[in-house]
């Protein structure tokens, strides 16, 4: 299940002079739309503000709803229905899809951290060579592509947490 249509998609994509959308294949598409959608789910569901709509019977991160069962607002405190997929979660997923379309595999990179080089030096004199690896510990998202886009796209979402206002005593 994926966030929007590959129909939808290519129009978006027509609007902004994205040629590589309409050119590429259905079936391309739509993993890409699938992996994008994917991906969004799990770099910014613990960012959207309220709850999953079905809880965990429900296959993407919206529709959501506040836990105590109101409906979600926006950082501009615009309602967000409990039956609505925003725009913008639809609009990232289509960016994201289309960095996964042009590099398959890039929103899910794999890696072994303990191999990951940080720095080398090399001398050629008496032979002196040195390589120095990042910490194992490593975050795995420091590997991820980061498309400041998606991030501009769901900013409305991402930096509203709740419906409480706050009031100023006077």
């Amino acid at each position: 299940m994926t966030y929007s249509t590959i129909a939808a998609w290519k129009t978006y994509a027509s609007d902004r002079g994205q040629t590589d959308i309409a050119a590429a294949d259905d079936d391309d598409l739509t993993t890409a739309l699938l992996r994008g959608s994917e991906a969004e789910d799990a770099r910014y569901e613990h960012q959207f503000p309220g709850v999953r709509t079905d809880g965990r019977d429900q296959t993407r991160a919206w529709p959501r709803k506040m836990s105590n069962g109101d409906k979600v607002t926006d950082a501009f405190g615009q309602t967000i229905l409990t039956s609505a997929v925003p725009d913008e979660v639809v609009r990232a997923a289509y960016e994201l899809a289309r960095a996964e379309l042009t590099t398959p595999g890039s929103l899910a990179p794999q890696f072994t951290p303990g191999t990951r080089v940080k720095s080398t030096s090399e001398t050629v004199g008496p032979l002196s060579e040195e390589t120095t690896y990042f910490d194992a510990g490593g975050s795995d998202t420091a590997q991820m592509p980061v498309l400041t886009i998606v991030d501009g796209i769901l900013a409305p979402l991402i930096g509203a947490k709740s419906n409480t206002t706050s009031l100023k005593r006077m």
